[in-house]
């Protein structure tokens, strides 16, 4: 009995002793440490050509940077974590010499440079960018847009004599990028001749601003407003987004002003082809848009009583006085939320690996699908969502394990995005489809197609339809298949690309069987129509599309709030 006591008490003691030093070792790592440590193992890996060879060395810091960059949303470390992350695709690019890492990099360093143009590293990236888009690419006059802007932006830098010198190496010419990889999403879908930002001039006052943007034909627009920070970081700011416009050359990339209320102006095309005019003032408290002619006046106030119509600093506008739902810096602006009910949600790109889908002019399914996914998923995070994806590269997931993925992460969404096919060329549009048994020939056609890597019979399937069909998850499921339907059309639309409504419809798609959240799955649209392909194959196209789907997932998850 006294052995055991004593052996007790050595315990005992020993825990004592030993119990900060446990906990401190227990500690989790810090955003700085994790960000130093995935650094040191790609420089590692850059300085042993034998480890560098294995794709799974290069990926494991670089998903840890990732990791890093969606769990960081307000550290000043961000553009330093897509910097090295993008480091890490070109590294990788130089063993595996595959164009889809190499593409990557590109997409890492095109939003360093539009997200956070005032970095050290922006113009860097740029370069980096072109000298991909030229090199790997062979996509040249994506390259010489991206060097003029390096030259606009950054005039006077070494970074922007560098671009000098690679400028008057490319090749002449007005090549494009190969058919179905991304072109530079600096690059607005219409021609040099297209939509410009001409001119913008303006006048300050102690209590109000005047502003004239003048550009070559009437477009779309969007207002967003800023209240200065409390702290006095952060200035009271408007921003006029101008999409598939450029500003024209003689247009200056920026302005201060030394009187009145006015104080900064910047001007740069950012990653979605859109001009994006930054105005900052002292303080105002109320705006307003309106269209004359070709220009847009914009009138700033220090009063809220000012002319009909004004808006008060903190609200937006889109084109025809229309309220935007989307804040001035859409990071954050559904976590603000109170009593959010969507935190998590898994995007799936459709097919990948061996099964590439359908495949028709020069388009296959698994890399359209994969490239949509990843710009959605760039929009949700910004409006601080937690994304997982089912696949993140060319990889094949068999269809019950992306259900499964969804349910093991606690997903609070599921989104399934494909490319349609049909053997009539004049078929085209958006659809968006919900799990139930249909009667519908064209909706059970969809699904037989998409199930067919399921191996799974259509009488099993029928069995397990009816014991999951009819529930309030469907109901919430065809609550977002609508809000996704009508935000998608609506954002497409308006930035002037045609679009054929397909509909909401219901259709027995396997992938969505095993689902214990809301689940949908998107056809963007019909790879065996000409023009409809076309676009399919368009970047800029893409980024429209994906915005338009983030937007009726972020109008789902508004409308669930407010419903609560």
């Amino acid at each position: 009995m006294r052995l055991r006591f004593f052996f007790a008490l050595l315990l005992c003691l020993f825990a004592v002793l030993n119990g900060p030093q446990a906990s401190h070792a227990a500690a989790a790592p810090s955003q700085e440490q994790l960000y130093s440590s995935a650094c040191s193992r790609l420089t590692a890996l850059e300085r042993n050509p034998g480890l560098a060879k294995f794709r799974d060395r290069w990926l494991g810091p670089i998903r840890q940077l990732d990791e890093l960059y969606e769990q960081s949303a307000n550290s000043p470390l961000r553009p330093d974590i897509l910097f090295q992350s993008a480091r890490g695709y070109r590294g990788l690019f130089g063993s595996s010499h595959s164009k889809d890492d190499a593409d990557q990099a590109v997409q890492r360093l095109l939003r360093l440079a539009a997200d956070y143009p005032g970095h050290p590293k922006a113009a860097e990236a740029l370069l980096s960018a072109a000298r991909l888009k030229s090199s790997v690419f062979k996509a040249h006059a994506d390259a010489r847009r991206i060097l003029e802007q390096i030259q606009k932006q950054y005039a006077g830098s070494s970074t922007a004599k560098n671009a000098a010198r690679l400028l008057a190496q490319l090749p002449a010419g007005n090549e494009a990028s190969p058919p179905g990889k991304a072109s530079s999403p600096s690059a607005p879908p219409n021609d040099a001749e297209g939509l410009k930002v001409t001119a913008i001039s303006w006048s300050s006052r102690p209590a109000s601003a005047q502003f004239a943007i003048t550009l070559s034909t009437q477009t779309p627009w969007a207002a967003f407003s800023q209240k200065k920070s409390a702290k006095g970081d952060q200035p009271a700011r408007l921003v006029i987004e101008l999409p598939e416009t450029v500003p024209a050359q003689k247009l200056p990339q920026g302005a201060r002003c030394g009187h009145g209320i006015f104080r900064r102006m910047q001007v740069s095309l950012n990653a979605a082809g859109t001009t994006r005019i930054i105005l900052d003032f002292s303080d105002f408290r109320s705006f307003t848009v309106t269209e004359k002619g070709n220009a847009l006046i914009i009138n700033v106030s220090n009063t809220l009583q000012g002319a009909a119509g004004a808006v008060p600093i903190g609200q937006n506008l889109g084109s025809g006085g229309r309220a935007n739902p989307r804040p001035i810096s859409s990071e954050g602006d559904l976590a603000r939320l109170p009593g959010l009910p969507v935190k998590t949600i898994v995007l799936d790109a459709g097919h990948g690996g061996n099964d590439g889908g359908t495949a028709h002019f020069d388009l296959i399914e698994k890399n359209i699908t994969l490239d949509t996914t990843q710009r959605v998923a760039r929009y949700l995070r910004r409006a601080g969502l937690k994304i997982q994806f089912t696949r993140d590269r060319d990889t094949r997931v068999e269809l019950e394990e992306r259900t499964r993925i969804a349910n093991r992460v606690g997903a609070d969404l599921f989104v399934s995005i494909h490319v349609n096919a049909n053997q009539r060329e004049a078929c085209s549009g958006f659809e968006c489809y919900y799990l139930n048994y249909s009667s519908s020939r064209s909706s059970s056609r969809v699904a037989s197609t998409e199930n067919t890597a399921s191996g799974r019979n259509e009488n099993e399937l029928r069995s397990l339809i009816k014991g999951v069909a009819i529930n309030s998850r469907t109901h919430k499921s065809r609550l977002l298949a609508h809000c996704i339907q009508s935000a998608a059309l609506s954002y497409v639309k308006s930035q002037r690309y045609p679009l054929r409504n397909g509909g909401v419809r219901s259709a027995p798609f396997w992938v969505l069987v095993g689902t214990q959240m809301p689940a949908v799955l998107i056809e963007i649209g019909y790879c065996t129509n000409p023009d409809e392909a076309k676009k399919l194959g368009s970047e800029q196209y893409r980024e429209v599309l994906a915005r338009g789907i983030a937007e009726g997932i972020k109008n789902y998850v508004k409308n669930l709030t407010k419903s609560k």
